[in-house]
This record gives C-alpha cells, structure tokens and sequence, in this order.
C-alpha cells in the first residue's frame, strides 16, 4: 500500500529553517551583548562623573573655609623679620593651604583646623598614580612644617587612580594705592 497524502518536513526543509533559526540566534546574540558594552560605557562614564564630584565638593568645601593665616616659618626655615607670609603655596599641579572645614578623617576629637594640600602625584603608602589629597592636623607652632607621610596626624586619599594631568592657575592680586 502506497500512502498518497503524508504530511511532513523534507530533509532540506528543516536544514532551510534550522538555518534561518541560527541566523536569527546569533543577531539576537549580537544585540545582547552590544547592549552589554553599552551598559558597561555608561556605568564607566556615571563613575568618573560621580568622583569628578566628589573631587569637585572637597575642593570646595576646603577652599570655602580657608582663612588668612601667616606663618613665621615655612618648612621649618624661619622667615626674615617684617615678612608676613601667608599659609598658601601652589604650583601648577598642586595646592597646600589651611582650612577650617571637618576633615575627611574626621571622629568628633582634635582639631579642626588642618592643612591640605591636593597634588598629583604617588600615594606615599599605597604607591598608587593620581591626584592625591593629603589632609595634615595642625599641632603647637605646625603650621606648613615639613610633612612627614608615617606620622599619625598626616593622612592620604587617592581621589583619583591614573590622572595624568592637573593644571592649576592663581591670580595676583595688587594692592590698590589708596
């Protein structure tokens, strides 16, 4: 007996459709993971943005409770008699000035009035690259003395891992003749 109306796939038929499952497998696979790097970009992206703040705040918040103070030495190097110089030093990839604002190490003791100075620069303990905040407690007559990274009252915080480049300008004010 011969079976005249048999349903049913060809060879080729499921060879054709198999095929075009795999094609539309491997664009849904692509889409994926171009959707994953995506992801990945804006994650790196809202990161840097977010210590660029944080970095943004911190300068901030020292240089807005920064307050004239002169030193009569510098590094330890008395300064000629007459001279009022003030707690402030900058250069082009770094500043150093006194603050009253908390420290970031801050627990509710000592003092609040500190030096700060934010350069670029290696972690003196952690060795790591980048732009470095180091927070210094001001005791009896330490006002801008040469800082010793291993004391306890010096502390360091990698803001930023592997900046390469800082650029810091300062303008002169002249006395106007009255």
């Amino acid at each position: 007996p011969i079976f005249k109306n048999q349903s049913g796939f060809t060879l080729l038929e499921l060879i054709v459709s198999l095929a075009i499952l795999g094609i539309i497998i491997a664009l849904g696979l692509g889409g994926i993971r171009l959707g994953v790097t995506a992801r990945d970009a804006g994650e790196k992206k809202v990161d840097t943005y977010q210590r660029l703040r944080i970095i943004t705040e911190q300068l901030t918040q020292k240089l807005q409770s920064t307050y004239p103070v002169y030193v009569a030495q510098k590094d330890g190097v008395p300064i000629s008699q007459g001279h009022r110089v003030m707690a402030f030093e900058g250069n082009s990839n770094s500043l150093r000035f006194v603050t009253f604002s908390t420290p970031i190490t801050a627990v509710g003791q000592g003092t609040w009035v500190h030096e700060v100075q934010f350069y670029l620069g290696k972690h003196p303990k952690t060795e790591k690259q980048g732009l470095i905040l180091m927070e210094k407690e001001i005791l009896e007559g330490s006002i801008f003395s040469r800082i010793n990274p291993n004391e306890d009252t010096t502390q360091y915080f990698l803001l930023a891992e592997n900046v390469t480049d800082l650029n810091l300008r300062y303008y002169e004010v002249k006395q106007l003749a009255l």
